[in-house]
């Protein structure tokens, strides 16, 4: 199986415990219901479960205070930020910016309240 394959898997998987959490079924019954062995909806789910596990323990959390005033945050970065990798999604309103790693806070800040204005 190719990574294309492997990454068709896992977002077939997402979408089945999706299903399986709105349907508020036990896993068993909905297994049987859907003809797919027990076995293979539990490796599934604890890997996806591993999965999310690994991604929560490298995520870093930045504190932003949200002032009454005309500031639209105040962001705090910790001493010890070292490298962050990746990018992190904002959705403010309609409206969805990403920021990707070293992005200017000043520039973030001007972003939002652009943002805030329309």
């Amino acid at each position: 199986m190719n990574q294309t394959e492997r990454e068709q898997q896992r977002q077939l998987w997402l979408a089945r415990l999706c299903e399986l959490e709105a349907s508020e079924m036990k896993q068993e019954e909905w297994c049987k219901s859907k003809d797919i062995p027990y076995s293979t909806f539990r490796y599934w789910f604890r890997k996806l479960k591993k999965e999310a596990e690994d991604e929560s323990r490298q995520t870093n959390w930045l504190k932003v205070d949200m002032p009454l005033g005309n500031e639209i945050a105040k962001i705090h970065l910790p001493q010890d930020l070292g490298t962050v990798a990746g990018s992190i999604n904002v959705r403010f309103g309609e409206f969805t910016v990403e920021l990707q790693n070293g992005c200017d806070p000043q520039r973030v800040s001007e972003v939002l309240r652009i943002l805030r204005a329309l």
